[in-house]
């Protein structure tokens, strides 16, 4: 004999249901919203899975009444939602590069410590607790830009649970960041070496050549770390030998980093300047 799918009604806001090859109960529950979350009981008896179905009920009313989320969801799901909106919007062409930092934020650090907690239990001490796992990951504190790039995959996957009813705004954690900031070097004297990057700039006020501070250096640093054909080479030596590899990667990775000459448009890298004496020191 075919098996066929069993409902029954226990109340306007509870329903119990079976499915072909298992034998266990199912429960639909009626949220305020009017969708229904559903569960396994997890048994096959209907006495005691309409006792879990009610009492998931009850618990959900208290919830509402406290300003908390009638239902949840693991973080690891959450972040897959947030994941997978980021990665559609590359994809179109709407996205931001900078996705791809928040994508990897979230593989490697975000949903490894808080993959098995639910979205709605994730408060101040677990966002300390993930801090010092963090910096145990990494062997050091972290840096604030560091932080703020994880804070903002978080956030993400945060808007994305309050989105669909998984927290309420309410009880969202704020992130914090107490990462090593980069100190400004300050300006310049007659007596210090000194190095300045030239940049050449397209953009909607026209072309023209501007000299980058010292702050433009950590974006291109990174630049090496991320090209296998730069690995062990440093910023001086890839100039000095005018390496093709190397202005090839800030066509796309450098847009976001047009803040920092205030510039619109993209960024080409064309020449490192010595202007005085010797090398670049930088602190």
């Amino acid at each position: 004999m075919k098996e066929t799918n069993r409902t029954i009604k226990v109340s306007e806001h509870i329903r119990l249901d079976t499915r072909p090859g298992s034998a266990k109960w199912q429960a639909r529950v009626k949220l305020a919203d009017g969708s229904w979350h559903r569960f396994s009981t997890k048994t096959e008896s209907i006495e005691r899975a309409t006792e879990v179905a009610m009492k998931f009920f009850y618990t959900s009313e208290d919830r509402l009444k406290n300003n908390l989320p009638q239902s949840t969801r693991k973080f690891r799901r959450v972040a897959e939602f947030a994941r997978d909106r980021m990665q559609e919007e590359l994809r179109s062409g709407s996205g931001h590069v900078v996705y791809k930092d928040y994508i990897t934020a979230l593989d490697k650090y975000l949903i490894p410590f808080f993959g098995s907690y639910d979205v709605a239990n994730i408060n101040a001490k677990a966002l300390v607790d993930f801090g010092k796992w963090r910096t145990e990951q990494l062997g050091r504190k972290a840096h604030h830009s560091t932080i703020n790039t994880h804070n903002t995959a978080l956030n993400r996957v945060l808007d994305e649970a309050e989105q669909r009813g998984w927290i309420t705004h309410a009880i969202r954690p704020k992130p914090i960041n107490d990462g090593i900031k980069t100190e400004s070097r300050g300006s310049f004297t007659k007596e210090e070496d000194q190095t300045y990057l030239g940049l050449f700039v397209a953009g909607k006020t026209g072309q023209r050549p501007l000299i980058a501070r010292d702050r433009a250096i950590r974006p291109l640093e990174r630049q090496l770390e991320l090209n296998p054909n730069l690995k062990g080479k440093t910023l001086d030596e890839v100039i000095e030998s005018k390496c093709e590899d190397y202005p090839r990667p800030f066509w796309s990775r450098l847009m976001p980093t047009a803040i920092i000459t205030g510039a619109a448009g993209f960024i080409g890298f064309f020449a490192a300047q010595r202007l005085l004496k010797s090398g670049y020191k930088r602190a």
